[in-house]
């Protein structure tokens, strides 16, 4: 304190300085007055300066410091993130431990190397060299310098003491001596900043004598710098060299390296580990918010989604692609990046042979084969057209998977499968299928000899226990547990157990719900990996793993039942305290118009530590069965669909059918993505003991599954259940439950979208608003062709027509979304005040569009942008829109996306919608980025 007031009075002596020259007249302000004005001045900033260099140095001696005294505690993991938040794509901890006594100077170990950036230059940066440390890192502002491509990466640093940081990222980095051309390359973690100067204050360079005459890895040692780059034991073991000079016990010692000799007195320091964890996965069980684009593994949903279009046709055949990678050549440029070392024994000498074929267990080897399959569909299309479109759309890896519901078509695409990719060069073997005729004209080695199909997890040919019997025609489950369980139950080993719970389409998903949140308890204890499981919960799992063991006995029959092209979707949700699920039904009717209802696929989800209201979890119940069902539609393309969906909870259906602008964000935002999929006349109430997604929400025992007929043919009422009751049922049976005003948007909308349902259509299904106005603007040319014959119009679009086109879309957005509004616009009412778009003045065009009012009319700019066209934000249109304009501006940023935005239209939250809209872009192009690199 004592030099904190005497800064202080430096301070108010620079301030009566000042003062006193400002009162001094002009005729007394000579040379030499200012002259010794300006020396006084200068004699107290240099007192103030100091003063002040020594007080900032006092407090960081007292503060816990990177290199200095108690820095990092212990490595902690990250198992305690909080819930709700989300993980990165990687997430771990790691340690970097190091020690400096208080009453000494301790002279560290550091060099000066030449890091090269992005162009290709390079430059200097000064490193501390630390064979105590497990882990390299650089600083915040080095990277930004170097300008380098930075993987994502998230970790906790930590060590003795209970300071933390966090990692920024990693970086590979390549660096070069000061002195020679010796080059080395290594990862980096990026951190804000390191230490403070090292070291901690600069000193005159003494004159060691058995120093004389040797290049110095850091030249400039004994002055006080930052440190950019922290280098650990593996560069230290890579740099070091023989060659030792020692002086006398107060001087420091030198060691020769790579980089040029490098200095250290007396250092200490702990040992140093790290441990990243990719722990993102495991906290998906219970995450309540999801990421844009999901990192999902593709193997899992592409088997989905055969297993999805395996059921439709009545006759199911498959086949294996013999020795399919030796059967695919690489070209003669790339086959020398295959070569290999080989001996038959260890006495002989080494031979070097070059793989000519894709090479079994390289990353590149499936996408490299089922390109090939994809490439020959191409090719010989022409030829087997009907073959073609099975390898393009029904091929897995080496497995073939196909089925028709004729046995003639069937018995002719088997053979265009075989004369196809025999004439490749490849066999199909191992056939199987439920109808025998198929299996009679193929030889005894063509025919496999299983008596299950089972879906391969990868190239390596496990399987993952569901499985095809072709005999019985129906699916069956194989998970198989240790016959004995061990007599200590980890959370290792619960983990391990629990994923082999292999159900794709989530048929057992009361079953493996109660296996997640058992995990999800294991997880808020807090245990490590190898610590023994509570008893309480230790017997929960044994209890379901003696159930689990069970599961051989459930078929489940693979084909749905009809070969009509008309499907119907019936999907429920639910939500309990502890889970929240979906499951989808089809429905499809014979000639005489009797249903069939077959369980289609579930899925579940553990309900999220952090609290979260009922309804709340009812609501991303209602999200979930919205994605569930557009992935089924998406496997079913080829297929008329009609969906209709439930809910027991009367509050979610009011917030899908009411206002979202009232709602709050978390609501609003989930009501958008559910809408988008589903839209909100299609959503019912049922009870909850008619709710099949009960089942999956609070688990069932295997016994009770087996029987249950609730969740494996739905609730009776659907077997009697005609269209036009289910319209009823919307109408009476839920809005009843809403007020007045809900209820008369809701019948605007219905009257609306059964006029422009055509629309509606056209914006959710196609990917571009460029193609969807083309279509609408054809339409409106198809039918003014069609009122006047006498006079056609056949040529290409003209601009009046596709303007025409885009300004009919936009009614229909604004009449749907802003239908209140819109009203009271057309009645030339006030905007009510509470409305999200009072503050924008709107009005009614000459066409009928909303439009900003604003006070810029008699600005020199156009009509379009003085008065732009108002949208709803969360809507289709808007999406597609901020999709457009973002190609547009070649993949600008969201400031100049929104700037080219705003010349025509006013999205209402436009600056969120963008960037919400930014970040999905930016994700799938930095996932197919990833992903063509890999």
């Amino acid at each position: 304190m004592n030099k904190l007031a005497l800064q202080s009075a430096c301070f108010e002596n620079i301030k009566t300085l000042c003062n006193n020259y400002n009162k001094d007249s002009k005729t007394r302000k000579t040379k030499e007055y200012l002259n010794k004005r300006l020396t006084s001045l200068e004699a107290q900033w240099v007192d103030f300066n100091t003063r002040h260099t020594l007080l900032s140095q006092e407090i960081e001696d007292k503060n816990i410091n990177y290199f200095m005294d108690d820095i990092y505690a212990n490595s902690t993991s990250t198992e305690n993130q909080r819930s709700g938040q989300r993980p990165s794509k990687e997430t771990g901890t790691a340690s970097s431990n190091h020690l400096s006594a208080n009453n000494m100077e301790v002279l560290l170990t550091t060099v000066q190397v030449k890091v090269m950036t992005v162009d290709g230059t390079y430059i200097n940066l000064r490193a501390l060299v630390d064979q105590g440390s497990q882990v390299n890192l650089i600083t915040e502002n080095a990277a930004q310098l170097l300008r380098l491509p930075r993987n994502k990466l998230t970790a906790k640093i930590s060590g003795v003491g209970s300071v933390s940081g966090d990692c920024k990222g990693q970086l590979s980095i390549t660096c070069k001596s000061i002195h020679s051309e010796y080059t080395f390359n290594t990862e980096a973690l990026i951190m804000k900043k390191l230490i403070n100067k090292l070291p901690n204050n600069t000193f005159e360079r003494p004159e060691w004598s058995y120093l004389k005459d040797i290049k110095l890895a850091d030249p400039e040692f004994n002055i006080s710098r930052s440190v950019d780059i922290l280098f650990g034991a593996d560069v230290y073991a890579e740099i070091i060299q023989d060659g030792v000079l020692k002086g006398t016990p107060r001087s420091p010692v030198a060691q020769q390296t790579q980089l040029g000799w490098i200095l250290c007195g007396k250092l200490e320091t702990f040992k140093c580990n790290v441990t990243l964890l990719d722990l993102s996965e495991i906290a998906k069980f219970w995450e309540s918010e999801e990421v844009t684009i999901k990192t999902l593994i593709k193997n899992q949903r592409i088997s989905a989604k055969l297993t999805t279009r395996k059921r439709l046709a009545v006759i199911q055949m498959e086949a294996d692609i013999e020795k399919m990678y030796r059967c695919i050549w690489l070209s003669e440029e790339q086959q020398h990046l295959q070569k290999i070392i080989w001996r038959p024994n260890s006495s002989d000498k080494l031979q070097e042979y070059q793989l000519c074929t894709v090479t079994y267990g390289t990353k590149s080897a499936p996408w490299l084969a089922m390109r090939t399959i994809k490439q020959l569909a191409f090719d010989d299309g022409y030829k087997y057209p009907t073959a073609a479109k099975v390898l393009l759309n029904e091929a897995y890896v080496d497995d073939v998977i196909s089925g028709h519901n004729s046995l003639n078509a069937a018995l002719e695409l088997q053979t265009s499968l075989i004369e196809m990719l025999k004439g490749a060069g490849m066999n199909l073997r191992k056939w199987s299928s439920n109808e025998p005729t198929l299996l009679k004209n193929l030889k005894g080695d063509q025919i496999s000899s299983r008596i299950t199909f089972d879906f391969k997890q990868d190239e390596t040919m496990k399987t993952l226990g569901l499985g095809w019997n072709p005999r019985a025609d129906t699916f069956v489950f194989n998970w198989k547990f240790q016959e004995k369980c061990l007599p200590k139950i980890t959370k290792r080993q619960l983990l391990s157990e629990i994923s082999q719970l292999y159900d794709p389409l989530g048929w057992l998903s009361p079953i493996t719900i109660a296996a997640k949140i058992i995990f999800q308890e294991v997880w808020v204890n807090k245990l490590d990996w190898d610590d023994q499981l509570p008893l309480h919960i230790a017997d929960k799992w044994l209890k379901l793993r003696a159930d689990i063991t069970n599961v051989k006995y459930i078929n489940v029959k693979r084909w749905l039942g009809s070969m009509e092209q008309k499907i119907e979707l019936f999907g429920f949700c639910d939500a309990s305290e502890k889970a929240y699920s979906c499951v989808v039904y089809s429905c499809v009717r014979d000639e005489q118009n009797k249903a069939t209802i077959t369980l289609l696929a579930a899925k579940t989800r553990v309900a999220p530590l952090s609290s979260i209201t009922l309804p709340k979890l009812e609501l991303c119940g209602a999200l979930l069965l919205s994605q569930l069902i557009k992935k089924i539609k998406e496997a079913l393309n080829e297929f008329e669909i009609t969906t209709t969906v439930w809910c027991d909870s009367q509050v979610v259906l009011a917030w899908i059918q009411g206002d979202t602008s009232k709602r709050e964000k978390y609501v609003a935002n989930r009501v958008a993505k559910i809408r988008r999929c589903i839209p909100a006349e299609q959503w019912n109430y049922v009870k909850s003991q008619d709710n099949p997604a009960d089942c999956a929400s609070r688990g069932l025992t295997l016994s009770k599954l087996t029987t249950f007929s609730l969740w494996w043919q739905g609730p009776t009422f659907l077997t009697t259940l005609q269209k036009q009751s289910r319209e009823e049922n919307i109408t009476c049976t839920f809005t009843t439950n809403l007020g007045k005003e809900s209820q008369a948007k809701m019948n605007a909308k219905k009257k609306n979208s059964s006029h422009n349902n055509c629309i509606h259509n056209l914006l959710n299904n196609c990917s571009s608003l460029t193609k969807t106005i083309r279509i609408v603007a054809w339409i409106r040319r198809f039918l003014g062709n069609a009122r006047n014959s006498t006079k056609r119009d056949t040529v290409c679009l003209s601009f009046c027509e596709l303007s025409n086109a885009e300004e009919l879309i936009i009614k229909y957005v604004q009449r749907t979304e802003l239908a209140q509004e819109y009203k009271q616009l057309m009645k030339k009412e006030n905007i009510s005040s509470n409305c999200n778009i009072y503050k924008l003045k709107p009005y009614l065009d000459d066409k009928g569009i909303i439009r900003v009012g604003g006070r810029l009319n008699y600005s020199s700019l156009s009509f379009e942008m003085k008065n732009p066209v108002i949208l709803p934000k969360g809507g289709r249109f808007t999406e597609l829109l901020i999709q457009k304009a973002h190609l547009t501006t070649l993949h600008g940023g969201a400031r100049l996306t929104l700037a080219y935005i705003r010349q025509r239209y006013w999205i209402i939250g436009g600056n969120r919608a963008v960037k919400l809209d930014f970040g999905a872009v930016c994700a799938v192009t930095a996932t197919g980025l990833r992903n063509l690199t890999n």
